[in-house]
């Protein structure tokens, strides 16, 4: 994580401000992250008091408690506006700032005192969920001691970290301990109100339910694996949804726990004709409620299709394997169809709701979003269901009808043909994506049929006995083929296609959409210690080179470097991101790491490459900036942070930099990698801070990284130290591959023995390094390696990350490499069928296009490693393949 700027509250929609009550008590007040601040914030730290809320009630909320504080003289915060409120609640804001209504400020303990005994009475009769990081003092107030006006700090690797002071006066983190633990030598003042004390964890639920495990971590509630004790000598395993008191509270004051007692009547009333797991138990246990149901051993329905596809598309897929998916897809239409009899609408159907147990049967295990046609219940129905999957029409609250489960059975076939989340396609063009989904599915029945589903008019959606009669019919028609795949491909990757691609995608950079109030470019908040896995909403502007300003700006002078013309709005967005960097970052650079991807290394090959191209004045300014941001102690040896990135980056700017200067501080980092190169090749301990030896083997944090730019240094300076010292580094990764048919893979440190497959910290990322091994010291047996290591792939990937970092546009990027290397064309086919991929999963944008790039995201950002400016890089080489190589 690097240092960030936390988003103005004016930069997300304003869907009914607080600000006009806040007007209405003729109250100063100012926008402070997601908040409206009232009074200034004196203290460093101390004990804050939070109130809790749940939707409906928040306006009545804010002005119950709004005049108490104004009376109290305090300093407070309140969520800028409706959305945010609603984040908060629904805990994509972060789990540390879940249910986070009310932040007030007491000047002393005393103060906080007074203010908690009177607030507790003001706010008897409303209703929040617990707030994680904080104790419970009653009603719906919380505290926590912890920080006001924190001192931040920034560590080696980026991380930004709000610190206090302990009792002795040192600075250390605030650590937002759940459940929240008591300072050393920090007196609890709320005696007069409660005890201090930490509820204890016994790992049993309702005393018969031993926690095993927690399968899903959620702000509603866990999904636990457990083991239901009937007696001392009767157990068996169950699974346990957990429903936390007035999580994902309605407008009309339903929360969770009313979602799973209906589910429990479901099950009741389904249980002897829909394959559902029966219920064991269900009860309440600190006003939460459980429902306890039988343990189904298998795995979800997504991870069954992704483990069939492993990797490959819908027609490589050999025909039993597609039988078995069809099959799968049979069962789930089976399903809906019973429900329906029962004149039920299941409202959920995502491919996590579902699971196939050892023998292949389908069992639902999500009815909570259920509404019955019979019973007119639950109205209006509860919620909506999975992003990406539910109709458009549960937006509008209208009553539920069958046709909801028709779209969201287009969507799940969109995962069982395509194993890609419906997120990824253009869902609101009909036509066009028919023909996105050709390009991956090979059949027009099919791609028609989605499409169908996919209507935005219910009554044109197809009935489900339409839908099970053409998957029969495919299914029929795949019999009569024989067995081999029958691969379409027809990658629309020629200039003329991806021209057009590539200025739509730089529209949608620079529109707005990935952008701030302020014009600057925004990245998804860097979560330290989530403790859940919902979807996050918060965003921040990082100046970083891997995610953040510098790295967009990065891959505009290198597109602009091979030819790309940018047009004069393009440019201007240039100008003005890259001035806010320099406002920021060129007087002081201190307050970032040293680093490439997250620091201020990073920053100084940006401005290099802004210089190269023309858009950045080669002045004794940019010179003088590129040098403080150079001139610092590397962290590690790694290319992320440590003295591998950072040499990378001075060999950029020494065009620009003091010869003396480029020269002595490269020979410091170069000599560094000598010294502690060990016998075997490898630098070991290349994470900072870990307590055991650790050599990882990856491109960004291991000895590919480093191996990889001392190939850098060998051939800019025809240097024999820096020749021998790669080629001792690639002998080590050559002794940690294992063969596996005929690829090579590496495991991605010597502690965890986990394998990764992408550039960051994987197999792609080491291909490259042997690609660059070879080109460098012509040495075959390097060309053999990086084959070995590119046989790990299908020859037409399907992936659901999209990102330079972690998915196929780094690998594509990869493949460009190999085919320039080695001259071989089927690199460049694969490559081809990426860029061919990525043109058909773009999203429509009204000045451009626009991809969402990673697996959970579920709005774009700009970030050259994780978001579209990667896959725009990847794009651009794929149409000029010899206009510039690889990022770094």
């Amino acid at each position: 994580m690097q240092q960030a700027t936390i988003l103005d509250t004016n930069s997300l929609q304003d869907t009914g401000g607080f600000e006009r009550i806040l007007d209405e008590y003729g109250l100063s007040y100012f926008s402070q992250g997601y908040y409206l601040q009232v009074g200034e914030i004196t203290r460093v730290q101390g004990w804050i008091l939070h109130v809790s809320g749940i939707f409906s009630q928040i306006t009545d909320l804010l002005k119950t408690v709004i005049p108490a504080l104004v009376s109290a003289k305090v300093t407070f915060k309140i969520p800028a506006n409706t959305e945010i409120a609603d984040h908060l609640l629904a805990g994509m804001l972060g789990y540390v700032n879940l249910a986070k209504i009310v932040c007030i400020y007491p000047e002393s303990d005393e103060e906080a005192v007074r203010l908690a005994e009177e607030l507790i009475v003001l706010l008897s009769q409303f209703k929040g969920p617990d707030i994680p990081t904080d104790i419970h003092l009653g009603a719906i107030l919380y505290t926590r001691y912890g920080s006001f006006n924190p001192i931040i700090k920034t560590d080696a690797e980026g991380n930004q970290q709000k610190h206090i002071y302990n009792q002795e006066g040192q600075l250390v983190p605030d650590e937002y301990a759940i459940p929240f633990m008591l300072p050393k030598g920090i007196a609890w003042p709320f005696e007069s109100i409660r005890k201090f004390n930490v509820p204890s964890q016994t790992g049993y639920l309702n005393d018969r339910i031993k926690i095993m495990s927690v399968l899903k971590p959620d702000v509603k509630g866990r999904v636990i694996k457990g083991m239901y004790m009937k007696s001392w000598f009767q157990a068996k395993k169950c699974i346990v949804k957990e429903g936390r008191k007035n999580m994902c509270s309605d407008l009309k004051g339903r929360d969770i726990r009313d979602r799973l007692e209906w589910q429990l009547k479901l099950h009741n009333d389904l249980c002897n004709d829909v394959p559902i797991p029966k219920i064991i138990d269900c009860f309440r246990e600190n006003d939460d409620l459980y429902l306890a149901m039988e343990f189904i051993d298998g795995v979800s329905l997504d991870e069954r299709i992704r483990s069939i596809y492993d990797g490959h598309s819908w027609m490589e897929l050999p025909l039993s394997s597609r039988l078995t998916l069809l099959d799968h897809l049979t069962d789930v239409v089976k399903v809906i169809q019973q429900l329906h009899q029962k004149q039920y609408i299941h409202r959920d159907i995502a491919p996590e709701n579902f699971i196939i147990d050892k023998k292949g049967k389908l069992y639902v295990i999500d009815l909570e979003l259920t509404y019955s046609g019979r019973l007119k219940y639950p109205l209006p129905s509860f919620g909506i269901g999975t992003y990406g999957f539910f109709a458009p029409e549960q937006l509008n609250m209208e009553t539920p009808a069958t046709t909801e489960d028709i779209y969201e059975l287009g969507a799940l076939m969109i995962v069982f043909f395509t194993c890609l989340s419906p997120l990824k396609f253009e869902l609101n063009a009909l036509d066009r994506l028919r023909e996105d989904l050709y390009f991956f599915i090979g059949d027009d029945l099919i791609a028609t049929l989605i499409t169908d589903c996919l209507n935005p008019v219910p009554e044109q959606r197809p009935p489900l006995f339409a839908i099970s009669a053409a998957v029969s019919k495919y299914r029929s028609r795949l019999l009569q083929l024989s067995g081999e795949p029958a691969l379409y491909i027809e990658f629309g990757t020629s200039k003329d296609v991806l021209k057009p691609v590539i200025m739509e995608g730089l529209a949608a950079l620079t529109s707005g959409l990935m952008s701030a109030e302020n014009g600057v470019w925004i990245s998804r908040t860097q979560q330290i210690n989530q403790n859940i896995g919902n979807p996050q909403a918060s965003c921040s502007i990082y100046p970083g080179l891997y995610e953040g300003v510098s790295g967009v700006l990065y891959m505009l002078s290198g597109i602009k470097q091979s030819g790309i013309e940018l047009n004069n709005h393009v440019q201007q967005y240039y100008q003005h991101n890259l001035e806010y960097l320099r406002k920021r970052y060129s007087k002081d650079i201190t307050n970032i790491p040293a680093g490439l991807y997250t620091g201020s290394a990073g920053i100084a090959m940006m401005v290099a490459s802004g210089i190269q191209c023309g858009l950045i004045r080669k002045d004794e300014e940019n010179t003088s900036w590129m040098q403080s941001c150079l001139d610092r102690e590397p962290a590690g040896y790694d290319l992320v942070n440590g003295a591998a990135g950072q040499g990378r980056a001075i060999i950029q700017c020494m065009p620009y930099l003091p010869e003396a200067f480029a020269n002595n501080k490269l020979g410091e980092i170069t000599s560094l990698l000598y010294i502690h190169q060990d016998k075997n090749g490898a630098w070991a301990a290349c994470i900072p801070g870990e307590r055991r030896n650790v050599i990882m083997s990856g491109l960004s944090q291991g000895v590919g990284g480093i191996a990889y730019f001392l190939l850098h240094v060998a051939e800019h300076f025809n240097d024999n130290q820096a020749r021998s010292s790669a080629a001792n580094a690639l002998g080590w990764l050559q002794k940690n591959a294992h063969k596996k048919d005929k690829a090579y893979i590496w495991c991605t440190d010597t502690i965890t023995r986990e394998m990764d497959l992408w550039v960051h910290n994987g197999i792609a990322g080491i291909a490259l390094v042997f690609i660059r091994a070879f080109e460098v010291l012509q040495d075959p047996v390097y060309q053999r390696m990086a084959e070995g290591a590119l046989a790990n792939y299908p020859d037409y990937i399907t992936h659901r990350n999209h990102s330079y970092t972690w998915g196929i546009s780094g690998l594509g990027e990869v493949y460009l490499e190999a085919w320039r290397v080695f001259k071989d064309d089927k690199w460049k086919q694969r490559a081809d069928w990426i860029a061919g991929s990525l043109i058909h999963l773009k999203k429509r944008h009204e000045q451009g296009c626009y991809w969402l790039a990673d697996a959970m995201d579920i709005f774009p950002t700009a970030d050259l490693m994780t978001g579209n400016s990667g896959i725009i890089n990847f794009l651009v080489r794929n149409e000029k393949p010899g206009g510039f190589g690889y990022l770094f």
